[in-house]
């Protein structure tokens, strides 16, 4: 490994440092990749330049696992525009301008001109108090004819109808359980 490479090698632990924080994961780079492919096309374009961040981090972490898996003293893995690149990903991360923070903030403001979308039309709906239609009582517009109640059983004999059948029910249900113990 070559100076650069062990530069590159060195920001790219601390990046992944950050993002083991960050997502409270116990992979950074993989997991911030994995959060990545998880969300929806729909959402990914919503953030400008998506897609070569995720390029950029698969290369990065592709550079990384050259350099863990090198055996000998070869050629150098890794350019001084990826180190760069590490660099400028690292410091956005802690700025707060990574796709994934850029996204999160997208769907907020979405969620948020929804919400207000909704409360105009719901006080389009809703009228004013001094808006409010009064209410006019009901006019009664021909009288209802009285019910004569005269062949109304009483009350007396509505309670003693009601035990009657009363009766009636308790006579038919061991009237019932008789028959099915003589049967059985």
């Amino acid at each position: 490994m070559n100076k650069n490479d062990l530069q590159f090698f060195e920001e790219y632990k601390k990046l992944d440092l950050q993002l083991k924080d960050l997502l409270g994961a116990d992979t950074g780079v993989s997991a911030y990749l994995a959060a990545m492919e998880e969300t929806a096309s729909g959402d990914r374009a919503t953030v400008p330049g998506w897609n070569a961040d995720y390029r950029l981090l698969k290369h990065l972490r592709w550079a990384r696992n050259q350099l863990a898996h090198q055996s000998d003293d070869s050629d150098s893995v890794t350019i001084r525009e990826d180190l760069l690149d590490l660099q400028d990903f690292s410091r956005r991360v802690l700025d707060g301008s990574d796709p994934l923070v850029l996204l999160r903030a997208a769907r907020e403001k979405s969620s948020a001109k929804r919400r207000t979308v909704v409360r105009k039309r719901i006080a389009q709906k809703t009228p004013e108090p001094s808006e409010q239609i009064d209410v006019l009582p009901f006019k009664k517009t021909a009288e209802r004819p009285a019910v004569d109640r005269s062949d109304m059983p009483s009350e007396e004999k509505r309670s003693s109808l009601l035990w009657l059948i009363l009766l009636l029910l308790l006579v038919a249900v061991l009237t019932g359980l008789i028959i099915y113990a003589l049967v059985s």
